[in-house]
């Protein structure tokens, strides 16, 4: 079923169900009880679920670089399933290759802290002087600090104080051109 059609037999028009998916609009009751009727959803609450959540892009990240926040703008993206309180980066340049292609976007659950499960990792890291990095993170020598894995230079960092690390959850990949 297409937007219009589905807008057709709601009797609202294409662009309302545009808004609806992109969640630019609220849904109101009569509307939304509609469509679950019309697309099968065995309730109103179980077809708003299956829409994406938006995620603030935060910022750009390229290998060695510090992720670069977006300030002129809010951007927001459809985010993937299952991240509670989701952020994301787009990777810039060439220096994250072969793992990260230019325009890739990753989501992170955004985190306070650093886990256990952090290690061995892809994370966007904030360090104790302030830089936030998207790096592997490994176990440091010394207790509470961990060592940060470049793809672009193969080598890890000293041992760093970490305020919080966030795993890469979810990458967009961008399309190739060819």
């Amino acid at each position: 079923m297409t937007q219009q059609d589905l807008a057709d037999h709601i009797g609202v028009d294409k662009t309302t169900i545009w808004r609806y998916e992109t969640g630019s609009q609220e849904f109101f009751q009569k509307p939304v009880t509609d469509m679950a009727r019309i697309l099968g959803a065995p309730s109103p609450e179980q077809l708003l679920s299956s829409f994406p959540e938006p995620v603030r892009l935060y910022g750009n990240v390229g290998a060695g670089a510090e992720v670069i926040p977006l300030d002129e703008e809010t951007i927001w993206l459809d985010g993937p399933p299952g991240l509670n309180d989701p952020i994301a980066a787009e990777v810039v340049g060439r220096s994250m290759l072969p793992v990260y292609r230019p325009r890739d976007i990753l989501f992170f659950d955004r985190r306070t802290r650093v886990d256990e499960d952090v290690i061995g990792e892809d994370c966007m890291v904030k360090v104790s002087d302030g830089r936030i990095l998207v790096k592997r993170v490994l176990r440091g020598f010394l207790k509470g600090h961990y060592r940060l894995f470049s793809y672009d230079t193969q080598e890890e960092s000293e041992d760093l104080r970490l305020e919080w690390a966030s795993p890469v959850e979810w990458v967009k990949r961008a399309r190739t051109r060819g």
